[in-house]
């Protein structure tokens, strides 16, 4: 992806050096070192994209207009026609287009999953992280501002409205945050610190901010900066020569339980969690056989929690006695 480390997986490489100072000297540092299209970051976020919950069928891709686009689209070649004009400037600016690395087609089908509440505003979630580095993954082409610029129309024009502008804002800044990473992954690496680990996730949390907003960027990365919170818990815990062996127990199911809550993606986690612990209480408590309190323990998670939520809580094996 255009050679850069996938920023949801630097939790688990966060000993590859990512520095910044203080956001002053972001400011200063990242023109010199940035794509062409990347003058300045963008501090704008779009009208408020929430992490309410999404009724089954609410995404893009049921809400994309493919009607929208006519048959001399983009849709074979990201690119309008290259007409004969005898203006160099403009038949270069169109060759430039046509060598695009996406299509219509891409486009959607990298953000087709990405969930709409029912305002239809964007939910920023681990599932539109993973779309975005999809929808940018360009092996290693850099996008020219033009490019860029395409690339938010395909979107505006798929999904037109609020839910396009907050889609194609969120890519744009997504791919400003892409370079500025990359280049300060470049500069640092050299320099690793395997005692100041947490201290450089949270300068990279600062770069976040910086290219997506404070609120976008906790959204899209509360998963990643769950799993990086669990690790540096647990490293604390491991290395605390006062504590014995059975404290460092109990503090470490402390840590996993509140991973657990912070890092599963479904609305209202432990209130429904709770209500259905409960009932699997009276269930075991029983004295019906193992194998009926196994049936009705299926069945009863099933009407705590829809399919898909059950797929994504599998491995924690709840249904089980």
């Amino acid at each position: 992806m255009l050679n850069r480390i996938a920023p949801h997986l630097l939790t688990r490489r966060i000993v590859i050096g990512i520095a910044i100072a203080t956001a002053v000297i972001l400011t200063v540092l990242l023109p010199e070192q940035a794509p062409e299209n990347q003058d300045k970051p963008n501090n704008e976020t779009p009208a408020e994209p929430t992490v309410n919950t999404a009724e089954p069928g609410q995404t893009i891709a049921s809400s994309w207009q493919w009607e929208n686009f006519s048959p001399s689209s983009t849709r074979e070649n990201t690119g309008l026609e290259i007409a004969d004009t005898g203006v160099t400037g403009q038949i270069d600016e169109q060759a430039s287009m046509n060598d695009a690395p996406f299509t219509e087609e891409s486009v959607y089908a990298a953000l087709q999953s990405i969930r709409l509440d029912d305002n239809q505003d964007i939910i920023l979630d681990n599932e539109a992280l993973a779309a975005l580095d999809e929808s940018l993954d360009f092996h290693g082409q850099e996008l020219s501002s033009e490019q860029l610029i395409a690339l938010q129309d395909i979107i505006r024009t798929g999904l037109p409205g609020k839910t396009g502008e907050q889609a194609a804002q969120i890519v744009a800044d997504y791919y400003q945050y892409l370079g500025a990473s990359k280049e300060f992954n470049d500069i640092y690496e050299s320099s690793m610190d395997s005692e100041n680990f947490e201290a450089r996730y949270e300068e990279l949390a600062s770069l976040r901010s910086l290219y997506l907003g404070q609120d976008v960027a906790e959204q899209l990365f509360r998963v990643s900066d769950a799993n990086a919170r669990y690790m540096f818990d647990m490293m604390l815990i491991d290395n605390d020569a006062e504590a014995s062996e059975e404290d460092k127990q109990l503090m470490r199911d402390q840590v996993s339980e509140t991973h657990l809550q912070q890092t599963i993606d479904i609305p209202d986690w432990s209130n429904r969690y709770q209500a259905f612990a409960a009932q699997k209480q009276t269930i075991i408590a029983s004295g019906i056989t193992d194998a009926e309190k196994r049936r009705q323990l299926s069945q009863l998670l099933r009407q705590h929690f829809s399919s898909t939520e059950v797929a994504k809580i599998q491995h924690l094996q709840l249904d089980s006695p």
